[in-house]
């Protein structure tokens, strides 16, 4: 099926470590996606893992969605609180590695190399 190339480094980075991250992509055009490691949230137990989850479809969805006042705020709470749980849980919050996820997908969109692990499927 696919071929898997892995790359990772011990070093720190001042918000997370980025074998909290990997990247997803194809061997012809690069990374195409870095999402949070499903190791990382695997070992903070099933609860952290969907209220990861959860938080991640809200902040998407919630933008753009016609809801009434009190379910965005109702929303919002939720969101919050998940993210307190997730920090107490591993150190960083939901929004700390939804940020950070996004700026190495950033930097690593379309390359082939990076320092965390890396999926490239033919």
């Amino acid at each position: 099926m696919g071929v898997c190339k892995e790359k990772q480094t011990p070093r720190k980075k001042s918000k997370s470590q980025l074998f909290f991250f990997e990247g997803w992509g194809h061997e012809d055009t690069g990374i195409e996606v870095v999402t949070v490691s499903g190791e990382l949230l695997g070992k903070a137990g099933e609860e952290i893992s969907e209220k990861y989850r959860d938080w991640c479809h809200w902040k998407a969805d919630l933008p753009g969605a016609q809801r009434p006042l009190e379910e965005i705020e109702r929303i919002n709470a939720r969101m919050e609180e998940d993210d307190n749980s997730i920090k107490k849980a591993i150190g960083f919050s939901a929004k700390e590695l939804f940020l950070e996820a996004s700026r190495l997908q950033d930097q690593y969109k379309g390359k082939k190399e990076a320092p965390f692990k890396i999926t490239l499927v033919s």
